[in-house]
């Protein structure tokens, strides 16, 4: 359940957003391949990109405030936004739209790589396209001037 990562991009991409996505196999994706996708997440948070994961909820909602609801803490089942890597402190901050109060939601950064491994570590970065300059628009331009 959740969203599925492949249809996020054609969404994104269909509202005019460059989106890229990037995983692993999700039974086999390793400590190395979840390093490599963090360094990417937080390369892309630091040039302004938004960031967009899958992830098996319960192992984030059980280690932050919310707690798990018992049920499979492997399976991939939600998407969140990144908004945020606070690596010295140990703290990944979410946008959970899964949560009543996961606008800016910390999760300890153990458990966020935990609950997206069962993903394959899915990352989506995502930007909006640079406007395109017609003719048209540049005359516009040149007559507000």
């Amino acid at each position: 359940s959740g969203t599925n990562s492949e249809d996020a991009v054609v969404l994104l991409k269909n509202h005019g957003i460059i989106a890229e996505l990037s995983s692993f196999d999700g039974d086999k994706a390793t400590f190395a391949n979840g390093l490599l996708q963090f360094e990417k997440l937080k390369v892309a948070l630091a040039q302004g990109k938004a960031v967009m994961t899958s992830v098996n909820a319960n192992t984030l909602w059980a280690a932050s405030a919310f707690g798990g609801d018992g049920s499979s803490f492997t399976d991939p089942n939600h998407s969140i936004v990144v908004i945020a890597v606070d690596a010295t402190n140990g703290k990944v901050m979410v946008n959970d739209s899964g949560l009543p109060d996961g606008r800016a939601m910390e999760v300890p950064l153990g458990a966020f790589l935990w609950g997206w491994q069962s993903t394959g570590f899915d990352l989506i970065v995502a930007q909006l396209a640079e406007p395109a300059v017609t003719a048209n628009t540049a005359s516009s331009y040149a007559l507000a001037a």
